[in-house]
């Protein structure tokens, strides 16, 4: 098979990522302890990269995207159930369109979780490409955020550190890069020896996937806390048919290790501090030194 450097020096995102954690500090009233903290309700956000699999081209510019917006709780207890999303690109050239699609399956967020999803959708003037959902593999990594102000360790974690009687709001950002790659060769389902080779010149063998988002959260007074992010690999199978026949010819495996990235946030009270988690005023506009962990 031939083998093609995917994207040429252009950039192909292929799923998901993470980290950086950056606070901010500024006055607020003090707090009031009977007030509990509301958390943020549960959101899903996808961030699609489109390539055109003829060229290797990153064509996300030009590529008509549907729907891919974000999904944000809207009920009582401001959680997500498991759901599925179903996102096509397409792209018009001289009256002929390549079309590709990508379902993505994604599990229950909690109140105050963000999960960002960054699938890939591969285009073709030749074929229909289809992602199916995304397969886990192995259980989720976790990363803690690191850097910047997040300099105190206690209990094997390294923290920020909340030393006030009042709430603080924090940024938690994350920007991850990793390699996805093919798994095995392509499963070729025709016997034209030309169209084996049309289909190997078009598979990109590896990539760059790389995805950034952000979540909002407060941290309690007198406590120490970070952000916590799990990382969950998957396989995605790919699926060619030609536009012209309709007929399957091609399907293709890749792994990619940051499929899904959900974050959460962590605090704990400050040794030897009066603690008071779940307290104070809410939606403060409190900003200040930043957090930061990128690949």
């Amino acid at each position: 098979m031939k083998k093609i450097k995917f994207l040429n020096g252009m950039s192909a995102v292929f799923a998901l990522a993470v980290v950086a954690l950056a606070t901010t500090f500024t006055s607020c009233e003090k707090e009031d302890f009977n007030v509990n903290i509301e958390p943020n309700p549960a959101m899903v956000c996808f961030t699609p990269t489109v390539i055109d699999a003829a060229t290797n081209v990153n064509v996300t510019a030009k590529a008509t995207i549907t729907g891919a917006d974000a999904i944000t709780s809207t009920a009582s207890d401001k959680s997500l159930p498991a759901g599925t999303a179903t996102i096509t690109a397409t792209v018009t050239v001289d009256d002929k369109t390549a079309t590709g699609t990508v379902t993505v399956n994604y599990p229950a967020v909690a109140a105050g979780q963000i999960l960002s999803i960054s699938p890939v959708i591969l285009l073709s003037s030749d074929f229909n490409i289809v992602a199916g959902p995304a397969v886990n593999v192995g259980a989720p990594k976790e990363e803690y955020a690191t850097g910047g102000d997040i300099n105190h360790s206690h209990a094997g974690i390294t923290w920020a550190e909340n030393a006030s009687d009042y709430l603080l709001d924090y940024t938690a950002t994350w920007n991850k890069v990793a390699d996805a790659t093919m798994v095995g060769e392509p499963e070729i389902l025709v016997t034209s020896v030309d169209l084996n080779a049309a289909i190997k010149d078009k598979l990109p063998v590896e990539n760059k996937s790389t995805s950034e988002t952000e979540g909002k959260f407060q941290a309690s007074a007198w406590s120490l806390y970070t952000a916590v992010y799990s990382i969950q690999a998957a396989n995605v199978v790919y699926s060619y048919t030609s536009i012209a026949s309709g007929e399957l010819v091609a399907k293709v495996t890749y792994y990619n290790p940051i499929s899904y990235i959900t974050v959460s946030p962590k605090e704990m009270g400050i040794p030897g501090h009066d603690y008071k988690p779940g307290h104070g005023h809410s939606g403060n506009p409190n900003a200040g030194g930043g957090i930061s962990l990128a690949d």
